[in-house]
């Protein structure tokens, strides 16, 4: 598949691993990214770095990922002890 197939199944609306709807009020034409709910989470670089680059800066990670993810973290740094 080359790049410009990708492009065409990106669906902004989804989360770029789960499928799942993101609820990004960009997304959805808000236009405000202010009021979106992302920009009150700090999102995990390990986790942006995860994105494929077809879809990177043009889809969200929903919240219930992000907040696996960082469960993950958590997880793992508790157990590195």
């Amino acid at each position: 598949m080359n790049h410009d197939d990708m492009d065409t199944t990106i669906d902004e609306s989804r989360c770029v691993f789960c499928g799942g709807e993101n609820r990004c009020t960009m997304a959805a034409g808000a236009g405000n990214a202010a009021l979106c709910w992302c920009t009150s989470l700090r999102i995990p670089r390990s986790l942006l770095e995860l994105v494929p680059d077809a879809a990177r800066d043009r889809v969200c990670i929903c919240r219930d990922c992000i907040e696996r993810h960082i469960a993950l973290l958590d997880e793992e740094q508790v157990t590195d002890r």
